[in-house]
């Protein structure tokens, strides 16, 4: 391969010194070309091994999240429709987090009618673009050892997270795709593509706004910390064209930002999309997971395991460059990392989705790692003064890149069998109810519901977002159920459907639910004001641990958390019939069956409360009224095996008495 012709030294250099180079080496144009385009094909064929066989293994063609439905279902509206509206024209909203990646669909559409289908392919070819361009990046970032730049495209290829959010139907790659072009853009002086693409990621992801901070930080760390290079020669015509490329590309990105403020003010009254809002609101109050540990625990996935040492010492290494004024190459991509972590961490510390927010850091932060090896290398060769010894450094490195490649291959099954269960479980759950509420209620009916991206897609019905994501009305009502009940009543619900795990329907029985064995359930209920009951979220949490405990045996662990619940919300059934259970388990009969009488008045037709209920009723004689509530029970729940076992035990238990009692009567009456 041939060395390509040199480019000028830029006057604040922002590429790591040639003495520190592991091993000088440089593509040339042809090869960079090459190596690019293979870098795009590999990463369509890491995609296709997704997609082409996802039917015959998941058993269905759609994507592991719901939230990746609703931009699909924007799209479907505007290009139906022509509006921004979340129900045909009628729902218009900023409910979107990426309206370009909204109208990049509704634009495909115009093509194909097959929105799934149109959605992974973009993901798809997002992650090709990506793939050239964090190549062509890195050929810029490690000018002296140019192999690395196959490496960072090679581990960001096989990245088996990045493989499953390519295909994930979200924005995540195409933002990411847009960032990487801003920033090839920047370190290739095209300022005013440097400022468009960084306009435009803003309108794939508000996420941006990190990004362009941490490039402008770059940008003014360079050009007015760093010491001039004074050796450099100065062009002053290169410098007044360069000051007007910025002032063209800086009223783009003015034209860019202000029109995504006006788009969002226009249809939700924020300049954020209201989908930004909702979340917050939503998760402010919940108690996150250790957020930091699940940071690491997403970077050191698959070969990351490796890598994530080496991005700590690229970043550590970079800071230190920064602390003592020294060109920083890798401080764009410093910024990006700490400045995407810190923001979720302090705003919305949940790490959901497998992580996707997290993935357009994923090629910053390889960068970060890649250039940690090339700096432990650059270590060893000063430490180790016999040149013999030298090459334990440049080994190093190649044994490092080695295990990263071998774990992401080890990896790769487990995370696309994952990715299939994901799309089975969206499938079996969101889509089986949305298909439900298609084919089933009137077309005027309006249904309330926590889960919409599915729901929006497949429903087709005018729906009531309690999360406040596509119905910015709902966010003022977000942890206040009485508001919330209040607004569900209003708008003249006819119908609820909820994952029962984030939001608990109490007091009615489901028209629909999905597989009652597996984890999280989805139901679908028939609206009654007065009656249907939304718990409150804290209460019907203690209710699902209490139900673990239970399980287990462990009733009086459970007890205190159903009294906690109760005490926060005691106009559930549910709740009242654990509670009756558990009592009945610590033999406190007396309360346990004042609980389970309160659950029948509340839901007159809660089966769960008659079989424990009957059971009482069994030991003490009145075995009538025992019988009625266990037929009852069993007309509610057909499949109820412990129903039709307490019959059974109810059954035998009367005829045994009541022989007994007409023996002892015989015997009167003979005596």
């Amino acid at each position: 391969m041939s060395t390509t012709k040199k480019r000028p030294v830029a006057r604040r250099q922002e590429r790591g010194a040639p003495a520190q180079s592991m091993q000088p080496f440089q593509f040339s144009g042809r090869t960079q070309l090459l190596l690019g385009l293979l870098a795009a094909a590999a990463a369509v064929v890491a995609g296709l091994l997704y997609l082409i066989p996802m039917e015959a293994t998941a058993g269905a063609f759609g994507f592991p999240s719901d939230d990746s439905y609703i931009s699909l279902t924007f799209a479907k509206n505007l290009r139906e429709f022509g509006s921004y509206s979340y129900f045909q024209n009628a729902m218009v909203t900023s409910g979107s987090s990426s309206p370009l990646y909204v109208f990049l669909l509704a634009l495909i559409g115009l093509v194909t009618s097959h929105g799934v289908g149109a959605a992974a392919l973009v993901g798809v070819a997002a992650f090709a673009i990506a793939a050239w361009l964090l190549f062509r990046l890195a050929l810029q970032l490690f000018a002296e050892e140019q192999w690395l730049a196959l490496v960072t495209v090679a581990l960001f290829v096989l990245f088996p997270r990045l493989q499953a959010a390519a295909v994930s139907g979200t924005a995540a790659m195409v933002y990411t795709a847009l960032t990487l072009a801003s920033a090839y853009a920047y370190f290739t002086r095209r300022t005013v593509l440097f400022f468009v693409f960084a306009g435009l990621a803003l309108w794939a992801r508000p996420d941006a706004l990190v990004f362009i901070l941490a490039a402008l930080l770059h940008l003014l760390y360079h050009h007015l910390v760093v010491p001039t290079d004074r050796s450099a020669p100065q062009d002053d015509g290169t410098r007044a064209t360069r000051q007007r490329a910025a002032r063209i590309g800086g009223i783009i990105f003015l034209a860019l930002v202000g029109g995504y403020a006006a788009f969002n003010l226009v249809l939700s009254g924020t300049v954020l999309p209201n989908a930004v809002g909702a979340k917050l609101a939503y998760y402010h109050d919940l108690t996150p997971p250790p957020f930091l540990a699940s940071v690491f625990s997403v970077f050191s996935s698959a070969g990351g395991a490796v890598l994530v040492v080496f991005m700590g010492i690229g970043l550590l290494d970079t800071l230190a460059a920064f602390a003592r004024r020294k060109p920083a190459p890798m401080l764009m991509a410093t910024f990006i990392a700490i400045g995407t972590v810190t923001a979720y961490g302090l705003l919305l510390p949940f790490l959901f989705d497998d992580a996707r927010v997290l993935v357009p850091v994923f090629p910053f932060a390889l960068l970060l790692g890649v250039h940690g090896v090339r700096r432990i290398a650059a270590w060893l060769r000063q430490l180790l003064p016999i040149p013999a010894m030298r090459g334990i450094g440049q080994g190093l490195s190649y044994a490092v890149f080695a295990g990263v490649v071998i774990l992401h291959l080890a990896d790769w099954s487990g995370t696309r069998a994952a990715y299939f269960r994901a799309v089975r479980y969206v499938e079996d759950r969101h889509i089986a109810a949305a298909r439900w509420i298609r084919n089933t209620t009137p077309a005027d009916a309006v249904v309330a519901t926590n889960v919409v991206g599915a729901m929006g897609y497949y429903g087709q019905r005018q729906l009531i977002d309690m999360t406040g994501v596509v119905t910015p009305a709902m966010i003022p009502s977000i942890g206040n159920l009485a508001h919330l009940e209040a607004y569900v009543k209003g708008m003249k619900t006819t119908y609820i459907a909820t994952l029962r795990e984030r939001m608990e329907i109490a007091n009615s029985n489901p028209v629909f639910t999905s597989d009652m064995r597996t984890p999280e359930v989805m139901e679908v209920f028939s609206y009654a004001p007065g009656r249907t009951h939304i718990m409150a979220q804290r209460a019907s949490a203690l209710n699902q641990q209490a139900a673990k405990y239970m399980a287990s045996k462990l009733d009086g662990d459970a007890l205190p958390l159903l009294q906690q619940s109760y005490q926060l919300d005691p106009n559930s059934a549910r709740t009242c019939t654990l509670l009756g259970v558990a009592l009945l388990n610590l033999r406190d009969t007396t309360r346990a069956v004042e609980a389970l009488q309160k659950a029948l008045r509340l839901h007159p037709d809660y089966a769960p409360a008659m079989v424990p209920l009957a059971d009482v009723l069994t030991v003490s004689g009145e075995y009538i009224t025992a019988l009625s509530l266990l037929r009852r029970a069993i007309g509610l729940a057909p499949n109820s095996q412990i129903a039709r076992t307490s019959l059974e035990r109810t059954v035998r238990r009367h005829y045994e008495d009541s022989l007994a009692a007409k023996g002892y009567a015989r015997m009167r009456l003979q005596n």
